[in-house]
Formats: structure tokens, sequence, C-alpha cells
């Protein structure tokens, strides 16, 4: 019962299938990943210095400070102190260096809405209680929903202060 090769021809197949997979990832793993990949061990070195020259989006409190100081020593005893100005403001990067350029309008990316407000202190019961003050946002003061931002009412900037009385006799 000698077999000769021939029958054998499916391993054969089987066998260039292989070879030309392992081929095309060679040369895919070739074309795509980067020289430097591995340098420093699972990242590429030159990510460093590519990171470096990008245009930071966010400042920080620091960078607000150049300008908005006088805002500072009252938010800083305030129940917001820990936060950044950018978690309200959001991202300022751009507002800082069009300022440094003079091309800015001052208020484009600063203006605060009620639904920033809410994303911390709409009533939801999967937050702890205590830990946030919750409202329900149409309880709290019905007429905010139709003509009345938080900020109408409350500073965000020293939120322990009393909210100004409104104009038609609620609080």
């Amino acid at each position: 019962m000698k077999q000769n090769f021939s029958d054998y021809s499916h391993v054969k197949r089987l066998g260039i299938v292989i070879a030309l997979g392992f081929g095309i990832t060679l040369t895919l793993r070739a074309v795509l990943v980067p020289a430097t990949f591995g340098d420093m061990g699972r990242f590429r070195a030159v990510a460093i210095d590519e990171i470096r020259a990008k245009t930071p989006v966010h400042v920080g409190k620091i960078g607000c400070l150049d300008c908005h100081a006088g805002d500072i020593p009252i938010w800083d005893k305030g129940k917001h102190a820990t936060m950044s100005c950018e978690s309200c403001h959001l991202p300022m990067g751009a507002h800082a260096k069009a300022q440094e350029d003079g091309t800015d309008d001052p208020t484009a990316e600063m203006k605060l809405e009620d639904k920033t407000c809410l994303l911390c202190h709409e009533k939801s019961d999967a937050r702890p209680p205590g830990v946030v003050r919750q409202v329900a946002s149409a309880d709290h003061h019905p007429s905010a929903v139709s003509h009345k931002s938080c900020a109408g009412c409350h500073d965000p900037h020293n939120p322990t202060s009393k909210p100004a009385p409104s104009d038609d006799g609620e609080n």
C-alpha cells in the first residue's frame, strides 16, 4: 500500500495558503509599523516629540490666573475650589492663545449654560446624597426652565452665596 505524494495535494494547498498569509502579514507589518516602534519598549520614540509639538487644548487653572486673578480668591473658598476652570468653561487653550494674539472674542468659548451646571447638579438617584447638592431643575425654580439660567441666581464662582432675589418673588 504505497501512497504517492499526489494524494496529499490538499496539504500542499494548505501550505501555500499559510505561506502566503505569513508573507502578507510580514509585508503589512513592514509597511504599517513605524521604524521607531520598539525603541522604548512597546512605544514609538518619536511620539514624545510629536505630542510635545501639539498645541495644548487645556490650559489649567494656572493658565487662567494670568487674566482672571480676580475670580480666583472667591472661587478658591467655594465648593468648586477643587475643580478646574475648564470643567465648566470648556477647554481654553484656543481662547488663551487667541487672547495673546489679540484675535479672539473673549466670551466665545466661556458661555455657561444650564446644562453645564446640571451635569453635576441635576437630581439623580445614581449619585450619593450629600456629596454634591442636587436639584430637580423643573421643581427648583420653575421659571428657570423658561427664562432664567442657573447663573442668573447663583454665582458659580461662589456657590455658597445666597441666590439673588428674583423679579417674580421666588428664590
